[in-house]
């Protein structure tokens, strides 16, 4: 197994990683018919160029998941002009910088995020706030989304939440594939093995990088944090 690859096929994974044969035991992903898989390759010319983008690009793909889900809520706008208006009210807050400075400055701050996701979903249309607590309602209510932020990410929480039908707007740190990238995720999947009791988590993820599903071992996340969309 290559031990720095994406994971397109996470039986696969779990087969070569384990040396046992798995099955998918679960699959939960409410927002399969709602996916988006927007790539930093497909805006990294436009303009005059962007680097360490994987911030607007993840925001440009939760607002189009946001969008098809609650069409009436948003604001129309191609994913060209959702990502150029991210990166646009990114770099007025001083929150994503485009500039890659020896691979140690630019990008999204992390500690911001939550405030550039705020006011990125406000700019489409989806009135939003940063809460200070882990609530239970449903994704939309009274006509306003909400944000809480988990540090770090735990899976068992991550997945309690998916199950309830958020987003994660996810911040990896230092992971083993991707290193300090920022991704959504929204839905996941559980392995049994054929032979064992062994069982495992993979999370589905938008990954910025293909334009199809790719997946987060949950055992292989490491320190990250996220925010809860709901």
């Amino acid at each position: 197994m290559k031990e720095h690859s994406v994971i397109s096929d996470p039986v696969l994974h779990a087969k070569e990683k384990y040396e046992e044969n798995f099955f998918t035991a679960e699959t939960v992903f409410p927002w399969q018919a709602y996916a988006s898989f927007c790539t930093t390759g497909q805006f990294a010319r436009l303009e005059n160029g962007f680097v360490r983008h994987c911030g607007p690009t993840a925001i440009t793909n939760l607002v189009l998941m946001l969008r098809a889900r609650f069409p009436e809520s948003a604001k129309a706008a191609s994913p060209e002009e959702i990502f150029l208006q991210s990166a646009a009210i990114g770099k007025r807050l001083f929150i994503y910088h485009n500039m890659d400075l020896f691979h140690l400055y630019g990008g999204t701050n992390n500690l911001l995020a939550g405030i550039y996701i705020e006011k990125c979903l406000q700019s489409f249309g989806f009135p939003c706030r940063i809460l200070n607590y882990f609530g239970s309602q449903s994704a939309v209510h009274g006509g306003r989304l909400r944000l809480i932020r988990r540090i770090p990410a735990n899976p068992a929480t991550m997945e309690q939440e998916l199950r309830k039908g958020r987003l994660l707007y996810l911040m990896l740190h230092h992971h083993r594939c991707y290193g300090s990238h920022h991704v959504i995720c929204s839905g996941f999947r559980v392995l049994k093995s054929s032979s064992s009791e062994r069982e495992d988590r993979y999370f589905l993820i938008a990954d910025g990088w293909s334009s199809s599903p790719r997946y987060l071992a949950a055992s292989e996340l490491g320190f990250c944090s996220y925010y809860s969309v709901f």
